[in-house]
């Protein structure tokens, strides 16, 4: 049995256009998954579970915020795990936006396609958790700020914004990077 949050999740995924090969795999992946049963459930393993995560503008639209992830070590943008108490995947977004950057002023980029970009990662095993190596199928929003504060908190050690000409040289990972592609593609910059 299907929750609202996955059948809303569903209907987001079915309107999503995917950019690339590689993102139009992510897009058959995860509507199989957005079919299952508790596909948004953390012990979810098998194949695995539906994560959410934002890029977050800043006010000139020139930088964006990333946050340096204390279990992976990168520098990536806001996300994590859907919780129970998230009435969509654009508020579960929102949520660990302002839980990894203290930033609350802030709104989602485009109304009519919430959805930024999707991508798929692996990962490690955690044996504290009990947790085996697992894929996150990551919903990705844009949203833009209104403030420029930023206060790392909850996974985060550190947020800072980083203009988006410098993003490959912060410690990032290749999905920020095809991320920000498409965000330069958007910004014409």
């Amino acid at each position: 049995m299907n929750t609202p949050l996955s059948n809303g999740l569903h209907a987001l995924l079915l309107d999503y256009t995917p950019s690339t090969p590689l993102e139009a795999q992510y897009l058959q992946k995860m509507l199989a998954l957005a079919a299952q049963k508790n596909s948004t459930g953390r012990s979810n393993y098998v194949p695995g579970h539906f994560t959410a995560s934002a890029f977050l503008l800043s006010t000139n639209q020139e930088e964006i915020c990333l946050i340096y992830h204390g279990k992976l070590h990168l520098w990536l943008q806001p996300g994590g795990h859907i919780e129970p108490t998230d009435e969509s995947v654009v508020a579960a977004a929102r949520r660990e936006v302002m839980e990894e950057t203290g930033n609350l002023d802030f709104t989602i980029f485009d109304t009519q396609n919430p959805i930024f970009d999707l991508d798929i990662h692996t990962i490690p095993e955690s044996p504290k958790r009990n947790a085996p190596a697992h894929d996150h199928f990551d919903v990705r929003m844009l949203f833009q700020a209104h403030s420029p504060t930023l206060v790392a908190g909850d996974d985060a050690l550190d947020a800072r914004w980083v203009p988006i000409s410098e993003v490959k040289d912060a410690g990032t990972d290749q999905s920020v990077m095809r991320a920000v592609g498409k965000l330069r593609a958007l910004l014409q910059i």
